[in-house]
């Protein structure tokens, strides 16, 4: 995931690669992140009373 970021991204620094990873990690974080909070309230609840 990261390298399809970086590449996609690498046009908006106009090939600056040291500071595109960086980016590229940040965005892929924070769509992990995203995803990961979106299941987690999504997610139906379990009823474990008896």
């Amino acid at each position: 995931m990261h390298l399809v970021m970086v590449e996609v991204t690498a046009s908006w620094h106009a090939g600056l690669d040291l500071y595109n990873n960086g980016f590229a990690g940040g965005l892929t974080a924070s769509l992990f992140i995203a995803i990961l909070q979106w299941y987690k309230t999504n997610r139906p609840k379990e009823d474990f009373t008896t």
